[in-house]
């Protein structure tokens, strides 16, 4: 009987789980965001991605897990979430030009998915958070374009 290979590389999932970590910054740098693996960082985990912090947002990323039904993943994604955003308020110092509130966010893998495909999942409350503030930032352009049309002279010209 032969040993199997010992395997220096970690182990299959989690290659693939930090392979997924990768494509999920990568496919974000792609558009324009500045977006990172985050180091492991144990009991200060704060998920995966790092540079989504200054939109609000602590980014985690799950992959597929075999024999888990998606009701435990989602609620052990959302846990690990709340978990993040506890270390968050713990911290003592916050890189420059963060919020001091933050909403926990898990892509999860889709298999046989590109990674735009995946799903992004928050809790409901936090949903509604992010339409708040997307309705607020709107009504800000709205009324600065309101404030151009009116005296569309550059200050700077005069």
């Amino acid at each position: 009987m032969t040993t199997p290979r010992k395997d220096f590389n970690g182990s299959k999932p989690k290659r693939a789980g930090s392979k997924f970590e990768r494509d999920v910054a990568d496919y974000a740098a792609a558009r324009g965001l500045p977006w990172d693996r985050a180091p492991l960082r144990g009991a200060r985990d704060l998920l995966d991605i790092t540079g989504s912090a200054a939109a609000g947002f602590l980014v985690g990323c799950k992959g597929i897990t075999r024999g888990k039904d998606i009701k435990q993943r989602l609620s052990e994604a959302m846990e690990q979430g709340r978990q993040a955003v506890n270390n968050w308020h713990r911290l003592k110092v916050r890189p420059p030009g963060t919020p001091a509130e933050v909403i926990p966010v898990q892509i999860m893998q889709r298999s046989g998915y590109p990674t735009a495909k995946a799903y992004a999942v928050m809790e409901y409350d936090d949903f509604l958070t992010v339409v708040s503030r997307v309705t607020l930032a709107e009504a800000q352009v709205a009324h600065y374009r309101d404030l151009m049309a009116e005296d569309p002279q550059d200050p700077a010209q005069d």
